[in-house]
C-alpha cells in the first residue's frame, strides 16, 4: 500500500504557492510568452497526486477482511517522482521478465570529453539522416 511521505504533504502548499508564482513569471502579456499547456498540466496533476480528496479505490481483501483506500495517482510522465518511479520500475520489469534474455549481460558505458559530445551527436544525426534519405531513394527506384 502507498503511503504518502510526511514531508510531501507538509511542502505541498508551499509547492502550490511556488507553482503559481513560477507561472506568473513565466506569463509575459507583452509578448504572449506563456509555458506551454502540457506543462502546466503536469504540474498541476502533480500537486494533486495522491490526495484522497481528488478521488480513490476502496479495496477489500475476501481472505483477511482487510479494508485499504489508495489515492489515484497523477501518471505524470516528468515530473512526479512516485509516478515515474513505478512507471520505471515496471519498464525494467518487463525488460527483465519478457524483453531480455536469460544469460549474463555486461553493460558498458562509453564517456567522452565535453569537447567531442556535441559534435559527435551532430555528425551521428547527419550521416543518420543522410543514410535514410537514401534508403528512400533507393526503395523508390525499386518501386518505379
Amino acid at each position: 500500500m502507498y503511503n504518502l511521505r510526511l514531508a510531501a504533504r507538509s511542502t505541498r502548499a508551499g509547492n502550490r504557492r511556488r507553482l503559481l508564482t513560477f507561472e506568473q513569471q513565466w506569463t509575459v502579456a507583452a509578448s504572449g510568452r506563456t509555458l506551454p499547456k502540457f506543462v502546466t498540466e503536469e504540474l498541476h496533476k502533480y500537486l494533486d497526486c495522491g490526495i484522497l480528496a481528488r478521488g480513490f479505490a476502496h479495496l477489500y481483501c475476501d481472505d483477511c477482511g482487510e479494508h485499504h483506500v489508495v489515492a489515484f495517482s497523477c501518471n505524470a510522465r516528468a515530473v512526479c517522482p512516485s509516478c515515474l518511479g513505478r512507471r520505471m520500475n515496471e519498464g525494467a520489469l518487463n525488460l527483465v521478465d519478457h524483453v531480455l534474455p536469460d544469460v549474463p549481460i555486461r553493460q558498458f558505458v562509453l564517456t567522452l570529453p565535453f569537447p567531442l559530445r556535441f559534435p559527435l551527436a551532430f555528425a551521428l544525426l547527419v550521416s543518420s539522416s543522410g543514410r535514410k534519405k537514401k534508403r528512400r531513394s533507393e526503395q523508390r527506384r525499386v518501386i518505379m
